[in-house]
């Protein structure tokens, strides 16, 4: 059995938050939007690339967290957004993004390798 890795944290913190929010949906009267269900196949397909080839599941995690950040796809059950007259970033996947580039070392290399 392989050992979990320290960038493996954000993933973890992900499929927490999306199982809190199936939780929430299924003993409440919430229905899930369009962007729920992007962020969980996105998060879904993360974790089979993190489980099969490690160098695209960092790749294609960076992206979905991405994405998240302006808003086109969502993991947790309420949407948050900090911005000015509409334009806004979700805090959830700017922390996300943060703990990925700080616990991924050879991502945070290969992005600003001069840092």
């Amino acid at each position: 059995m392989k050992k979990i890795e320290v960038n493996s944290i954000p993933l973890i913190i992900s499929i927490l938050l999306i199982a809190v929010s199936i939780v929430i949906m299924m003993t409440s009267n919430y229905i899930l939007s369009r962007e729920h269900y992007i962020g969980m196949g996105c998060i879904v397909i993360a974790l089979v690339l993190y489980i099969i080839h490690r160098k695209s599941y960092s790749y294609f995690f960076l992206a979905t967290l991405f994405i998240g950040l302006i808003g086109y796809l969502d993991i947790y059950i309420t949407s948050y957004k900090i911005g000015i007259a509409g334009v806004g970033i979700n805090p959830i996947f700017l922390g996300l993004l943060f703990l990925l580039l700080v616990l991924d070392k050879e991502l945070k290399d290969k992005i600003m390798p001069n840092n």
